[in-house]
């Protein structure tokens, strides 16, 4: 059976990562974290390495078609459940002690939460969203945000990603150099991440 463009893509980020992890885990290692800081942060770019290796004129596509096929599956997982929410009564029969409506109404509202129920597409949302797991763990480790921009720039330029390894430029407005560059990455990836982990919190009940 021939593999649908969600595994296909799924699977290329699996072989991306596999690819890099010594690389990975080398960069973090090198950045002064210890040998399971670094490992646990390789882990967190599980999903990333794929679109740091995609150019910019390709991300875009595979969001699009990544995107459509992930609200599809989300869009008929809503349809099951609110068709449960219509034979709760035989659930609370079968399990008394469960909150039915309670626990369908909250994969409802994951459901539209979704990141891509949300938003509209774009080259760089897929990996805003895949980066995100970083930032936590910046943030668990009580990385300070400065420093947390600091090394994804770095990260960046490891991986020739886009025009962060390239020296300043001119563009009809401005200078871009390594100071606008690093606010880019707030603004685009560390600030997204942020809200991002808020509101989970807020949602899980997580002691943020």
């Amino acid at each position: 059976m021939p593999l649908s463009e969600k595994d296909k893509i799924v699977k290329a980020v699996d072989d991306a990562y596999l690819k890099n992890k010594d690389r990975l885990i080398k960069f973090f290692s090198d950045k002064g974290f210890n040998k399971s800081e670094s490992a646990n942060l390789a882990h967190t770019m599980k999903n990333a390495v794929y679109f740091l290796e995609t150019h910019e004129y390709d991300r875009h596509d595979i969001e699009i078609s990544l995107r459509n096929e992930i609200k599809e599956e989300l869009a008929s997982r809503k349809k099951e459940i609110v068709s449960l929410m219509g034979s709760k009564n035989i659930l609370k029969d079968i399990i008394p002690e469960m909150d039915w409506d309670a626990m369908l109404e909250f994969q409802i509202k994951l459901i539209d939460e979704h990141e891509f129920n949300k938003t509209r597409a774009g080259k760089n949302k897929s990996l805003q969203m895949a980066l995100e797991p970083l930032f936590w763990r910046f943030a668990r480790l009580q990385i300070g945000q400065s420093r947390q921009v600091n090394i994804v720039f770095d990260l960046f330029e490891d991986f020739n990603f886009d025009d962060y390894a390239r020296d300043d430029y001119h563009t009809p407005n401005q200078i871009l150099g390594k100071k606008e560059k690093k606010e880019r990455i707030r603004k685009q990836f560390q600030q997204p991440a942020m809200k991002s982990r808020q509101g989970y919190a807020a949602l899980f009940g997580w002691a943020d």
